[in-house]
């Protein structure tokens, strides 16, 4: 039998401000068509919200390199679309008028295939 993680695949999530000028946030409705906008862009992406930040679903992703492309695309794409209003996404861990952390986390042995998902 194959193992489930061969081979070794990641994915991550990660949470984003997007930020008005005076560095309050876009708001809900804004992040939403930002993220709509996103996802006609990059069809590949899951892009999405939580609470009130763009979140980068890149997917699963086998190598080093395909993250590191993937991940530079979709923040091109956010800055382009962003500066279109002239929002800024800070894509730092904490909101630059509050004491309140965001984050990011990684997901490592991603199953592709639904069965070996269902036997986890």
């Amino acid at each position: 039998m194959k193992p489930l993680f061969d081979p070794l695949t990641m994915g991550y999530d990660w949470e984003m401000a997007v930020l008005k000028e005076t560095m309050e946030s876009a708001g809900d409705e804004e992040i939403i068509r930002l993220s709509d906008r996103m996802r006609n862009a990059l069809p590949w992406s899951r892009v999405g919200i939580d609470d009130d930040l763009l979140e980068a679903r890149l997917g699963t992703v086998r190598t080093w390199d395909e993250l590191v492309e993937k991940n530079t695309k979709y923040m091109e794409v956010a800055r382009k679309l962003a500066a279109k209003k002239k929002y800024i996404i800070l894509p730092i861990g904490a909101r630059p008028t509050e004491e309140s952390p965001i984050g990011s986390h990684i997901h490592t042995g991603t199953c592709t295939d639904f069965s070996g998902a269902i036997a986890v």
